[in-house]
């Protein structure tokens, strides 16, 4: 039959035929012709292409590309319409290069001719369950099938994209992503949980972490996004925006009048909560209001900036005061320390010095221990005071003859590792000078001539009694 007189089908689900194998196919053609005929029927006399093709589309079009008149067919004069499609249909499914867009419209076709996906699986030889999940795809944006259907997506990609259904933009973004940056079909069903700051930024969802309104009623909503024990998503935006709008409103209306301000109305580097205010935060500061945290008051500051400043100038005066009142007591263990009759005092030094000692060390050699904690110790305190580098040398160099006399080495690591001590209770508002109260044998601690409470009692003091027991 001449290929003039033939005409396509304008149902055929097939729509892509990939230039490259056409080519081969019409070379093919060219040199073997074809060897298998196509299947057309007859569809109206009396005009210039009075058949139409049921099967065979493909071969049809490189053999007039490969210059072929005439085209072998195996003619139905009498096929209606509906078992032409069907035909044409199962014909193109069956074949393995069909794309998978195609392939699922292909299977919708089939059902709205009134089959059954069950029947359709018996004809194309596939299981129900991959017929469902083929047309399942036809959900996706038609971006997104197109993306599919020329190959720089998969079908995986598409099942993984279904999982958020009834949000498209959301799909279209981790779609984006997938393309651009060659994802796996695993990376793309966590991409949501895994990227939701870079989505959030790209406006397709809000994250419920900082929400101003009660989740309450988003419990059980189909647009909320979350692992358990997460507050999670919302991958409807506008109805986020809703919300938020309604209760500041509310808000609003609540605070109006009062002089009081909405802390979920500032941002949260706005405003500093007063609890307790610096030294130097007056009462009748402007910066300072009253702001409601659900239902209850609280003091805030909002100039951040003198916020800090006072409390560092706070924190600043509090540290001289606890470091003056370390003084005397530092004294007192120099003085215990000098002492060569006070045996109790170097007892305990010597306590303390072996336990930093092989801590530092990791090895119960004393000799070495004390040696390398005490020897560096002693150089960088002399470089510190700004000594010439001869004089270091000659001032180090007496150091090693102090490492062959223990008791003076003793002595001297002792009052490192108390200075020490008494840095860290200065700098911290939760640490105490336990070791220098131990080493004097204080019962109780003193502070600012003030008895408080036994070393014992927080256990450092415990530990230490041990080991001189020991």
């Amino acid at each position: 039959m001449a290929i003039a007189q033939i005409a396509a089908n304008a149902r055929n689900p097939r729509r892509h035929f990939g230039e490259a194998g056409m080519a081969e196919l019409a070379e093919s053609i060219r040199e073997h012709g074809v060897i298998e005929p196509i299947v057309v029927r007859l569809v109206k006399e009396g005009v210039d292409q009075p058949y139409e093709i049921v099967a065979g589309e493909r071969r049809w079009r490189a053999a007039a590309m490969a210059g072929l008149e005439d085209i072998p067919c195996r003619v139905y004069r009498q096929m209606d319409d509906g078992t032409a499609l069907e035909v044409s249909l199962v014909e193109n499914l069956c074949r393995e290069d069909i794309d998978p867009i195609e392939q699922a419209e292909g299977y919708r076709a089939l059902v709205e001719l009134g089959l059954k996906q069950k029947q359709i699986g018996e004809r194309v030889k596939r299981s129900q369950e991959s017929i469902s999940n083929s047309m399942r795809l036809l959900n996706l944006p038609r971006s997104i099938q197109d993306e599919i259907s020329e190959g720089r997506l998969t079908a995986s990609h598409g099942e993984a994209l279904l999982e958020h259904k009834g949000h498209p933009g959301l799909q279209l973004a981790i779609a984006k992503a997938a393309v651009e940056e060659n994802l796996t079909t695993r990376a793309v069903q966590t991409f949501a949980s895994d990227h939701s700051y870079e989505l959030e930024k790209a406006g397709v969802l809000k994250s419920l972490y900082n929400a101003p309104f009660d989740l309450a009623g988003c419990a059980g909503c189909r647009d909320r996004r979350a692992e358990q024990g997460e507050r999670g998503d919302c991958l409807n935006v506008s109805c986020f925006a809703e919300k938020a709008k309604a209760h500041e409103e509310a808000e609003a209306k609540e605070l109006e009048g009062l002089d009081l301000v909405g802390v979920s109305k500032l941002r949260y580097d706005a405003y500093k909560w007063l609890r307790p205010p610096p030294a130097g935060c007056r009462g009748d500061c402007e910066h300072r209001k009253q702001a409601k945290c659900g239902e209850q008051m609280w003091p805030v500051c909002v100039d951040p900036k003198c916020f800090e400043q006072l409390l560092a100038k706070d924190g600043k005066a509090k540290r001289a005061e606890k470091a003056a009142s370390y003084e005397g007591l530092m004294e007192q263990a120099r003085e215990r320390l000098g002492d060569e009759a006070d045996l109790e005092a170097l007892g305990r030094a010597a306590v303390l010095v072996c336990e930093q000692a092989i801590r530092f060390a990791k090895k119960k050699n004393l000799a070495t221990a004390l040696g390398r904690i005490a020897k560096p110790e002693l150089f960088d305190r002399l470089k510190e005071e700004g000594w010439e580098s001869g004089r270091v040398r000659r001032v180090r160099d007496a150091a090693l003859e102090i490492a062959n006399h223990p008791v003076a080495l003793v002595r001297f690591a002792a009052e490192l590792e108390l200075m020490a001590d008494v840095g860290n209770a200065v700098s911290s508002d939760y640490s105490h000078a336990d070791k220098l109260w131990w080493l004097l044998g204080m019962t109780e601690r003193k502070q600012d001539g003030q008895d408080t409470e036994d070393p014992g009692a927080d256990g450092a003091g415990k530990e230490d009694g041990d080991a001189i027991s020991d």
